[in-house]
This record gives C-alpha cells, sequence and structure tokens, in this order.
C-alpha cells in the first residue's frame, strides 16, 4: 500500500494493530505530525518537502511509528481524519 509517489505513506504499526495513513499533501505532512507530537519532523530539512520526505522516507516511518505506538489504530484513525489527514485501520476478516 506504500505510495512511492509521496510520504508519508503506506501501513503504519500503532499500539495495537496497523493503520494505513496517505498525508500525500504538505498541509497533511503538517497535521500529521503536530497530531502525532513530533511537529519539529515538519521543519526538519530531512522530511521539509515533499521530495526530501520520499529520499528519507524509511527514517521518516520509523519515527512516526514510535509516536504512533502511544495509542490505538482505532483512536489514531479518528483523530487524524478529524484534522484532514486520509488514515484507515487495517482490518482482518472478523472484523
Amino acid at each position: 500500500n506504500e505510495n512511492m509517489t509521496a510520504a508519508p505513506s503506506g501501513t503504519f504499526r500503532t499500539g495495537d494493530g496497523l493503520l494505513n495513513i496517505a498525508a500525500n499533501k504538505q498541509e497533511q505532512f503538517v497535521a500529521l505530525c503536530r497530531l502525532v507530537g513530533l511537529p519539529e519532523l515538519a521543519s526538519d530539512p530531512r522530511f521539509a518537502e515533499r521530495e526530501t520526505r520520499k529520499r528519507n522516507r524509511i527514517a521518516l516511518k520509523a519515527l512516526i511509528e514510535d509516536a504512533l505506538a502511544n495509542s490505538s489504530a482505532a483512536a489514531w484513525e479518528e483523530t487524524l481524519n478529524r484534522a484532514g489527514v486520509p488514515a484507515g485501520r487495517v482490518l482482518t476478516i472478523p472484523q
């Protein structure tokens, strides 16, 4: 599910499961950073622009996953969607 033309995009580990995030627009990325408690990432030269985020996607994903571990996939889904950041839980077949 990872979009190679944008980052952060794809499946991320949370405190209790997986969450698909597609923060492809700059404003979505800034909101994501703020909501996960890492607002400084939006101005970090490695991640400040779309192209630099793509080049540094592995490091960016690790930082975001560390922050997402603090809560459940359902909680992050609600929080991110409310702020306009596309996100959805990865569900099992019974779910």
